[in-house]
């Protein structure tokens, strides 16, 4: 027997070490496959956070069944490195969005932010670090909060459509400015900005009203800027000080188209209207003791120039009276020259009967010196009519109305038969 257990001894312990070498080869293949399958979780199926933990999980789970610890673990650290920057990756995104809300002060900017931070919900959802995301919400939602008064405040410039709209709504900016974030305050100071620059607009162009006012020189102008003042009263009404010097425009505006309307530049027919347009021109000026210097300077040059129109209408029509004795006074000449006694008489009758009938038409231009040539020229006439009782008589009853006359010629033929004085 001894002999025989000890020839079966070498076989015994050969057999043990294949059934240990066997076992091995079972636990290194068991741990390949445990590799293996980490390997395979990879980052292009991890979008989500939540996937990579749950890859992280998966790797720990499966690092825990390897039956060798010391086995290479450098593919599971790989694995597991990759995993967490990705997750270091996304929350840096989330930092990078908690800062950069500090700084939004827009509410289009805001809009923006929040579709960036609404993609990164899926990432998050479901996670360790949701909570963290969520958070960043509640900051959102402060923010929008405050936007909405910015949005508001921003109405205001819609209401600037007068001095006193933006009055009022400078007025209602600096009330709830002073509960706003200094943070806005760059928006607070451009609506303000925007509402002064209107204020001045306005302003400035009241004073370019009041400067064009000064400079209008005829009726036209005075209707185009009435239109302009009309379209813009709503500027200026409601604000003491501005409506004033919108309704002294206007009351200024108001007394020059007055004084243009007198001054009317059509060809007058008469010195009497001369002195008619010149009474009320007077009358214009005395209503105001306090014109301005620049309206009386108007009027001071309208009513020179109608004085000179004045002047030059008499001139002409001196001018007109002078030809006019010239051409009477060289008839006067020819009936002077004209040796038929009869002829001559009725010549003169005619002169006389002339100067009768043109005489008012020159009466404006005859000057003392062409009235006396006028009389002169008429008791020549008469003289030369008197001398002549034939004419004489003639020219009496052409004198009467054609009535007197048909009475008188009736008379007349009684006489007929009566002796005269010659016989």
């Amino acid at each position: 027997r001894s002999t025989h257990r000890g020839t079966l001894f070498p076989y015994t312990t050969l057999f043990r070490s294949l059934e240990r070498r066997l076992q091995e080869f079972d636990v290194r293949g068991k741990d390949r496959s445990i590799i293996e399958e980490i390997k395979k979780l990879s980052l292009s199926s991890s979008h989500t956070i939540r996937q990579c933990e749950e890859s992280l999980t998966r790797i720990q789970s499966l690092s825990q069944k390897l039956n060798d610890q010391k086995v290479d673990q450098s593919a599971i650290r790989k694995r597991v490195d990759e995993f967490n920057a990705q997750i270091a990756k996304q929350c840096e995104e989330l930092t990078r969005l908690q800062h950069r809300i500090e700084a939004i002060a827009d509410p289009k900017e805001l809009d923006n932010f929040k579709r960036t931070y609404d993609k990164l919900d899926l990432v998050f959802k479901d996670s360790s670090h949701y909570a963290n995301y969520q958070q960043l919400q509640t900051k959102i939602d402060e923010l929008d909060d405050a936007l909405d008064v910015i949005r508001e405040l921003e109405k205001l410039k819609q209401k600037s459509n007068s001095i006193v709209e933006c009055q009022n709504s400078q007025q209602k900016l600096a009330e709830v400015s002073k509960n706003i974030s200094d943070r806005f305050q760059p928006q607070i100071q451009a609506i303000n900005q925007y509402l002064s620059d209107r204020l001045e607009q306005y302003r400035h162009e009241l004073d370019d009203l009041e400067q064009r006012l000064t400079t209008i020189t005829g009726l036209k102008q005075c209707q185009s800027l009435e239109a302009e003042l009309s379209r813009k009263s709503n500027y200026y009404l409601g604000s003491e000080i501005d409506e004033d010097r919108y309704r002294l425009i206007q009351s200024q505006l108001s007394r020059l188209q007055e004084l243009y309307k007198l001054a009317d530049t059509a060809k007058r027919q008469s010195l009497e209207h001369y002195d008619q347009h010149l009474q009320p021109l007077q009358q214009w000026h005395d209503e105001d003791s306090q014109i301005p210097e620049w309206m009386s300077d108007r009027y001071i040059t309208i009513r020179r120039e109608t004085e000179k129109n004045r002047q030059a209408f008499i001139d002409e029509k001196r001018k007109q009276a002078r030809e006019w004795v010239k051409q009477v006074d060289l008839e006067r000449i020819a009936v002077d020259t004209d040796s038929n006694p009869e002829r001559k008489a009725e010549k003169a009758h005619k002169l006389i009967q002339r100067i009768k009938t043109e005489k008012p038409d020159h009466i404006l231009g005859l000057t003392e010196d062409l009235e006396n040539t006028i009389k002169e020229i008429e008791q020549k006439c008469n003289e030369i009519i008197d001398s002549n009782l034939e004419i004489q008589i003639i020219s009496r009853f052409r004198q009467l109305p054609q009535s007197r006359r048909n009475v008188l010629y009736t008379k007349m033929q009684d006489y007929l038969t009566d002796k005269t004085e010659d016989d």
